[in-house]
Order: structure tokens, then C-alpha cells, then sequence
């Protein structure tokens, strides 16, 4: 049998699952003097990495558990590691419009992160060249020609026509 916690902290619910089996199911101790459970272990596998793994097992043989208990299974931090924060991406506020007709640019200037400032004002997204990846300009700044990927798809509710339909999709795939 296996356990497998969902949530929390890895190290902590790892040991919590440990103790829970040994209580429920027992143990033995191996011939170096950690406690093997018997008949069940723990996987997890939310929210590792390889230092978080490091960590779950140093953990685990300081509270006299074997490291064969446990088992780890390849979630997204493991297998690729990559957000927000290592694709350097973020969707910022810009731009304002108020219902009473006003507006004014939006930006986020960090004084601890100077690499997370983002750009103000209405925004152009343009692809300049095939195979490049596309540019952000200032929407009143765009080359000549060029053609804005932006595009209003919610406005207070879903905007109409804002996608293609479904069976026009699956007809050009």
C-alpha cells in the first residue's frame, strides 16, 4: 500500500504520513537500525525538486526512518521547472479606462526587483519576423504595417466572435 500526500509543505507531510503508517501498520527496524514500515510506504510527489528531496531525506533518517519508505514521483518541478518566474513572464496591468471616460497608464516599478518593472500604457504585440519572437511596442509606436496580436476578448462579459468557432478550429487541425 501507498500513501501519497497532496498538500503542504513536502518535508513536513512526509513525515506526518511516516509516523501515521507506523502507528496504523508497525515496523521493523533493518539491520542499521531505521525503522522500515510494514507493508506500506509514502510517495510524494507535489511540490519536489532535487534540494527538496535532499531535505525530505535527511528528515526522514533524523526521525529513525528508513529512506526505503519513501518514494518520489516526477511532478512539474522536477521534470521541467518552469513558471512565471523562470519564462521572465507576467501579466500586468497597463493601461486604465474608467467608466466616467478618464484614463491613465498603470506600471509596476519594484525597488527590490528592478528585472519585474513592467512597460506602461496601451500595448502593441507584433511579430516582426517569422521564427522571431513577437515585440512589444507602445500601441501608438508600432511599425509601419505591422499588425497587433492584441485583442479585446473579455469586456465586462465574453466579447462575441472573439474566437473562431469550435468546428472551424478542429476543420483547419
Amino acid at each position: 500500500m501507498i500513501l501519497r500526500p497532496d498538500s503542504g509543505d513536502p518535508t513536513a507531510t512526509v513525515l506526518e504520513a511516516l509516523r501515521a503508517a507506523e502507528k496504523t501498520f508497525g515496523c521493523t527496524a533493518n539491520s542499521k537500525g531505521f525503522k522500515v514500515l510494514n507493508g506500506i510506504g509514502v510517495i510524494q510527489g507535489d511540490g519536489v525538486n532535487y534540494s527538496k528531496i535532499v531535505e525530505i531525506l535527511k528528515n526522514v533518517l533524523e526521525a529513525g526512518y528508513s529512506a526505503q519508505n519513501v518514494a518520489f514521483g516526477m511532478g512539474g518541478g522536477l521534470l521541467q521547472k518552469l513558471n512565471r518566474d523562470t519564462m521572465s513572464f507576467a501579466t500586468k496591468l497597463s493601461f486604465v479606462h474608467y467608466e466616467d471616460g478618464s484614463s491613465r497608464d498603470a506600471m509596476k516599478t519594484p525597488k527590490t526587483d528592478c528585472g519585474k518593472f513592467s512597460l506602461p500604457g496601451r500595448l502593441a504585440v507584433v511579430t516582426e519576423s517569422q521564427g522571431n519572437p513577437p515585440v512589444v511596442y507602445p500601441a501608438d509606436q508600432t511599425p509601419a504595417g505591422a499588425v497587433d496580436a492584441m485583442r479585446v476578448v473579455y469586456n465586462k462579459a465574453p466579447v462575441s466572435d472573439a474566437f473562431e468557432p469550435f468546428s472551424v478550429l478542429r476543420e483547419r487541425v
